[in-house]
Parts: C-alpha cells; sequence; structure tokens
C-alpha cells in the first residue's frame, strides 16, 4: 500500500472513530409569560449524565420594551455557573432534557452587546424565570413563565460523510 493509501485509510478510520459532533443537540422551545414571548434554539454538547452545554444560539423576544434576537453567551467555564459580564447574572448555559424547566437554577444568557437576558428554571413542575438588564438595573423580572413548543433534534455527524469520502479516495487511487 502507497503512502496516500495508508493516508486515506488512516483518515477514514479516524472519521469513523471521531464522535463529533455526534452528542451534539438543537433545543428548540418556546418561552411565555404575561409580557414576553420568546423563541429560542440553542445547539448543546453533552455531558455525558444526561445534562448538556449550550454553546450557541438565539432568543427572539416581542411584546417587551426589549424586543429583538439576542445571542447565547458562551460560558468559559461550562458546566460549572459564572457570572454574567455585566455581573448581574450567575449562569451555567445548561440543559436539563429531562425536567419540564429545561434549564438550571443558573440558566442560559443571551445578549444583544448593550443588554443581557437571564432565562432558567426553578426546578421540575415551577415557572421559569426570565429576567433582562441593560447593565446597570433589572428593568424586566418575571417568574412566572412557561415552555411550550420544545423540540429536541440531534445534530447530524460529520464523522461519515468524512470517511465515505476518504473511502471513495483510496478506492479511486487502488484503480488508477
Amino acid at each position: 500500500m502507497t503512502i496516500r493509501g495508508i493516508t486515506a485509510a488512516a483518515l477514514a478510520a479516524a472519521a469513523l472513530a471521531s464522535p463529533a459532533l455526534a452528542d451534539d443537540n438543537v433545543f428548540n422551545f418556546t418561552y411565555s409569560d404575561p409580557v414576553t414571548l420568546a423563541h429560542g434554539s440553542v445547539v448543546a454538547s453533552s455531558n455525558g449524565d444526561g445534562s448538556y452545554t449550550a454553546y450557541s444560539g438565539t432568543l427572539t423576544i416581542t411584546g417587551t420594551s426589549f424586543d429583538g434576537v439576542y445571542s447565547l453567551w458562551q460560558n468559559p467555564v461550562a458546566p460549572s455557573y459564572t457570572t454574567s459580564p455585566s455581573g448581574r447574572f450567575l449562569i451555567d448555559n445548561q440543559v436539563l432534557p429531562s425536567t419540564s424547566s429545561l434549564f438550571t437554577w443558573y440558566g442560559l444568557l443571551f445578549t444583544n452587546g448593550a443588554r443581557e437576558v437571564n432565562l432558567w428554571g426553578n426546578g421540575d413542575g415551577n415557572p421559569l424565570s426570565l429576567w433582562s438588564s441593560p447593565g446597570s438595573s433589572y428593568d424586566h423580572s418575571s417568574d412566572s413563565g412557561v415552555l411550550t413548543d420544545v423540540v429536541v433534534q440531534p445534530v447530524p455527524s460529520v464523522g461519515a460523510p468524512i470517511a465515505l469520502a476518504s473511502a471513495g479516495l483510496l478506492v479511486m487511487r487502488r484503480r488508477r
């Protein structure tokens, strides 16, 4: 076998063995309280214990003075909790799909650069909380939110297509 053949076979084996994105899920949800309606979507990686760490996503808020699209702020010490950039919230960006609240006591942090929005769970069977801060104070605080339309979708693994492409290159090379 040539060096190229060995390389292609090694790439194929590595891609098949790679867990890249295999344990990632997209969590889509709708949050509502008496004032706020929000649609969220976060991509999260499995922590291996039934919980997930959200690392990307958006929250679109309507019905408030702070309507808009907010991006998930990445927790630099996940899965532990940390303080938000403004210091107003403690967050962990953890998702718990086996609970009705979906989020931990610290919850998710979304930001648009000027404002932080914290969405967190208060334990199974209890309403969720959504608070907002423009930096110096809280201008929205609701502890009566509910989640609906929760949909979990696995993110397709990238390992299999890479393995197939590598194997195809190997077969093409052998035919020459």
